[in-house]
């Protein structure tokens, strides 16, 4: 697609010019897709489909992959740095006299004894716990192997942090447990959290130190562990559908794996275009133009795109799409979303694509790869990922296998505790894991 819009000078005339282009749209005029071809052959064929989304996404298939191909051609010194952290030089497994004991800042507590305000906004008030975990929780820091802080979404300046009253060294031997899919900006932790474990959602390849961190879920919706359990024990090679996916497309692999979309052949990839281009209702909303000036997305196409798009993409029930042999996990506008324990709750197989950067969530306790199937964002999905499904969803043996391992790993370290605090089950198997570090064991895998 060629745009034929010229960026004009930044002028009351180059800006009505801009805006006058936009409203009439880029280039030759497009035709919205039928929607009822998705359910006849692969999306992407679906004459103006490719067209709409390339509109909505700024981006065709071809540029895509493009972009994923140059990554790799970037020279190894031109590569991000690693973290400076090690686990020899982060974490000091003598401080503390064994059994192991972990000490929780309290919010409460610290605004109690004077602590600064902007200190205490960081913190996590009273935490629940798990009655295991409850039982190596000490109120003497002195005694502590791990000093605990649930960073809150409401903390303005993680440099405040430094300012907790047992920060000592630079942060040995803290651990701060951020449970958004947002994370803590690599920045700011280099810049102000020293030597401080983190135990994040948002854990990359870039920002995570290896025997020193944490990689976590974030929580699923409370509806996830009752509403997808009917299908834990279904069968992979029973299950209605052989691939699913449905979200907005908040991430390029996304939209670009919605092109591969086949009802017929049972794949399903259902992806609607971010918030930011098309409202819930499918109708176009306004972009803001190079020139940072507010222009109304009323052309047609762009409105006709939405609709039709939205058509498609209601078509779909969630909860019939975890009926599913395997699962697309996919990153969002970060690796970590509820999509994995979607998936995991439902005794799905999962399929990582485009998650290379990431860091699995508690792979030190979890076999990814017996489990799972990975592939990079730029996998050819037509002549090679779904041939690889299909082969293995013949293979009842294997399929066996690996969906009794996403059971136990979904009930192990997944499955939220009955009646309790959402994040109890997260919280504790961190501290299974800070607790073998203190006493001397090496990573393992329980399953």
């Amino acid at each position: 697609m060629e745009w034929q819009c010229e960026k004009g000078s930044r002028t009351a005339m180059a800006i009505a010019r801009l805006a006058a282009c936009l409203l009439s749209g880029f280039g030759p005029a497009l035709t919205a897709f039928e929607p009822r071809c998705g359910h006849t052959q692969e999306l992407g064929g679906c004459p103006g489909y490719a067209d709409c989304f390339a509109r909505l996404a700024n981006q065709t298939e071809a540029s895509f992959l493009q972009q994923q191909r140059e990554v790799l051609t970037v020279p190894v010194n031109k590569l991000p740095a690693a973290p400076r952290c090690t686990r020899t030089s982060c974490l000091d497994v003598t401080r503390c006299t064994l059994p192991f004991r972990l000490f929780v800042y309290n919010a409460s507590a610290l605004a109690a004894a004077g602590v600064d305000p902007a200190t205490v906004q960081c913190v996590g008030r009273q935490d629940a716990w798990d009655p295991w975990t409850a039982r190596h929780l000490t109120d003497d820091p002195r005694r502590a192997c791990a000093l605990w802080i649930t960073a809150q979404r409401a903390c303005k300046a993680f440099k405040k942090i430094t300012a907790l009253p047992h920060w000592g060294n630079d942060g040995l031997n803290h651990v701060i447990f951020e449970s958004t899919d947002r994370g803590i900006p690599p920045a700011m932790r280099a810049k102000y959290l020293g030597k401080a474990m983190v135990a994040q959602g948002f854990s990359t390849q870039d920002n995570f130190v290896h025997g020193v961190d944490v990689a976590v879920p974030i929580k699923a919706p409370a509806r996830v562990a009752h509403t997808f359990a009917r299908f834990q024990r279904s069968p992979p090679w029973e299950r209605k559908w052989l691939l699913t996916f449905k979200g907005l497309a908040s991430a390029g692999v996304r939209a670009r794996l919605a092109l591969h979309h086949d009802e017929p052949r049972r794949v399903i990839i259902a992806v609607y275009p971010s918030h930011h281009r098309c409202s819930s209702t499918g109708e176009a909303l306004p972009v803001r133009s190079e020139l940072h000036q507010l222009v109304p997305t009323s052309m047609p196409i762009n409105h006709a795109c939405c609709a039709q798009m939205r058509a498609l993409y209601d078509h779909y029930d969630y909860d019939d799409l975890m009926n599913s042999t395997f699962g697309l996990v996919m990153p969002g506008r970060s690796p970590a979303s509820y999509r994995l324990s979607e998936v995991l709750a439902a005794g799905t197989i999962p399929v990582f694509v485009g998650m290379d950067f990431a860091v699995l969530p508690f792979a030190e306790l979890i076999p990814w790869s017996e489990i799972a199937l990975s592939a990079p964002a730029h996998v050819d999905v037509r002549n090679a990922l779904l041939p690889e499904l299909r082969e293995l969803a013949a293979d009842r043996e294997q399929l066996r296998r690996m969906q009794h391992g996403v059971r136990a790993a979904y009930v192990r370290y997944f499955q939220p505790v009955a009646g309790g605090n959402p994040y109890e089950h997260i919280k504790r198997t961190v501290v299974q894991i800070l607790r073998r570090r203190f006493e001397f064991r090496p990573p393992f895998r329980t399953m």
